[in-house]
């Protein structure tokens, strides 16, 4: 043996370590490499999960209130009346009672058909669900307490009552009684829900 290979014998040793060491540092660099793009990777899928179930948490949440808000709108019209259709039997003997609670002497009405009543942001595709019928009354009334006494007469509990027109005038008739004439239209106002 020559010194030169026992010099490269003794350096042998820890020349395999050496590599060995170099490739299991190349095989953690490759495996940390691989688990940082994994881990990456993970996260981002993560995120974008996150993103879309808080999307839809958002969705819901508009939901939920958009649809609190339609109940509670829904439920004010309920008390209002305005859900219910127009009971015709109903409303002509409350204005009979009214003509008899009141004594009125000349008392007419004509209650008119029912027809859609246009509401702002309704589309021409979509059907109606606001009607409105309008009652024409007529009265000779003996003061303006009367004529005041005969509206809130009319006004229904849970009825929408609008007056869309109301004329009153002084009459030169021989019975003094009888001093004022009312010709009034007075639309009844009531919405239909579509199923």
């Amino acid at each position: 043996m020559t010194p030169k290979a026992s010099a490269y014998r003794r350096l042998r040793t820890p020349l395999i370590i050496s590599v060995l060491m170099l490739l299991s540092g190349i095989g953690l660099v490759w495996g940390s490499r691989h688990l940082l793009t994994t881990a990456g990777q993970t996260t981002r899928l993560a995120t974008a999960r996150l993103a879309e179930t808080e999307t839809k948490l958002r969705q819901a949440e508009e939901a939920d209130r958009l649809t609190r808000d339609a109940l509670a709108g829904y439920t004010a019209l309920q008390r209002a009346g305005i859900q219910r259709p127009v009971d015709r039997v109903a409303w002509q003997e409350n204005l009979q009672a009214t003509q008899k609670a009141l004594q009125i002497e000349a008392f007419s009405y004509e209650i008119g058909a029912e027809r859609p009543l246009p509401v702002t942001g309704d589309t021409t595709d979509n059907k109606p669900t606001m009607f409105t019928s309008t009652l024409h009354l007529r009265a000779e009334l003996r003061h303006e307490d009367a004529f005041l006494a005969l509206l809130h007469a009319l006004k229904q509990p849970g009825a929408s009552l609008r007056p869309t027109r109301c004329v009153l005038s002084r009459q030169a008739s021989p019975a003094p009684a009888l001093a004022l004439a009312a010709s009034c239209e007075i639309d009844w106002i009531h919405m239909r829900t579509m199923p």
